[in-house]
């Protein structure tokens, strides 16, 4: 038979087995294994340390009590980005259906390339 087709596997001779989805049960336990997945690569990324060393104490007074001030920003930032990033993601488990088309993976690629070639000539010549 055609590629993808009911018959049997050419490497064993056997019935390609059905694909099917995960189960449903199996749902809580892949989103708490991307939820600490991505929490260890924010608290591992080198670019959040630098940011935060670098861009937080010019808010905060030098002196005595600076790490408890130093929290207030910190703390500040996080409470306005945990909002943030909980609408994209919802927004995107929203919009997967189709962003999963084949073709829209495509369009996103060829127009973010196009812009990035569009800046590229925009800086080429204006330098």
């Amino acid at each position: 038979m055609g590629a993808g087709g009911p018959g049997p596997d050419a490497d064993t001779g056997s019935a390609a087995a059905p694909v099917r989805d995960a189960p449903a049960a199996d749902e809580p336990h892949v989103a708490r294994r991307s939820f600490v997945m991505g929490v260890t690569s924010q608290l591992l990324n080198v670019k959040v340390v630098v940011f935060y060393v670098s861009f937080v104490p010019q808010f905060v007074r030098p002196g005595d009590g600076a790490a408890a001030r130093t929290a207030v920003p910190a703390a500040t930032f996080i409470g306005l980005a945990v909002p943030w990033w909980a609408c994209c993601i919802l927004l995107i488990d929203r919009l997967q259906p189709w962003l999963t088309r084949p073709s829209v993976p495509l369009v996103i690629e060829r127009l973010t390339g196009l812009i990035l070639v569009v800046l590229a000539v925009r800086i080429a010549l204006t330098h």
